[in-house]
């Protein structure tokens, strides 16, 4: 994680949103969650089912193609006193293909030629 993206700051709070999606857009185009999972609780519902989805779209030989994720633009709402901080995030996502599969005896799918 950047140095940045720990700072209890307005520009750490957008540096953390921005590091955050870029880490979830890694798991959409590889599978691979390490990066992304120490980042949120697990009374975070939206995450708990991101990453349901996450581990769906690679088992049984699938994959996916596309869903790159990117963040254009973070208004962070900072307030110097304590209690709840707004931010509002610009999340562009590309579609996410499910490639056509041929059926395989130890896996449900494979990719096809």
């Amino acid at each position: 994680m950047p140095a940045l993206a720990k700072e209890n700051s307005k520009e750490g709070l957008e540096a953390f949103v921005r590091y955050w999606y870029a880490q979830l857009s890694y798991v959409d185009e590889t599978g691979e969650m390490s990066g992304w999972l120490p980042l949120f609780t697990e009374d975070c519902r939206l995450c708990v089912g991101l990453r349901k989805s996450g581990e769906d779209g690679y088992t049984k030989g699938r994959w996916l193609e596309g869903g790159r994720i990117s963040v254009p633009s973070v208004e962070v709402q900072w307030k110097t006193m304590s209690g709840p901080l707004a931010t509002k995030v610009q999340v562009v996502q590309e579609a996410i293909k499910l490639p056509q599969c041929r059926w395989n005896e130890r896996t449900s799918c494979f990719r096809s030629l």
